[in-house]
C-alpha cells in the first residue's frame, strides 16, 4: 500500500506543477512582469487565469493534483 500511496502522492504532486507552470507560461503571453508575480506570489495565477479566459482548465488541473496529495498522504498514514 506504500508504494501505490507514494506514486499517488507524486503524481499529484507533478499535476500541480504542470497546472502552476500552465499558469504561468499562459500569463508570460499576456506580460512578462505579471508572469513573474504568478511565479513568486501564491494565488497570482489564480487571479490571472480568472481575468483572462483560462481559470477552468487551470482550476480544475490543479484540484486534481491537489486531491492526489491528498489521497496519497491517506494512503500513506
Amino acid at each position: 500500500m506504500n508504494a501505490i500511496g507514494t506514486v499517488i502522492l507524486l503524481a499529484g504532486l507533478a499535476v500541480l506543477v504542470a497546472a502552476q507552470l500552465y499558469a504561468t507560461v499562459k500569463t508570460f503571453a499576456v506580460s512578462p512582469v505579471k508572469g513573474l508575480l504568478c511565479l513568486v506570489i501564491p494565488g497570482y495565477a489564480l487571479l490571472i487565469a480568472k481575468r483572462y479566459g483560462f481559470y477552468a482548465k487551470f482550476f480544475f488541473t490543479y484540484l486534481a493534483g491537489i486531491l492526489g496529495l491528498v489521497a496519497g498522504g491517506a494512503m500513506l498514514s
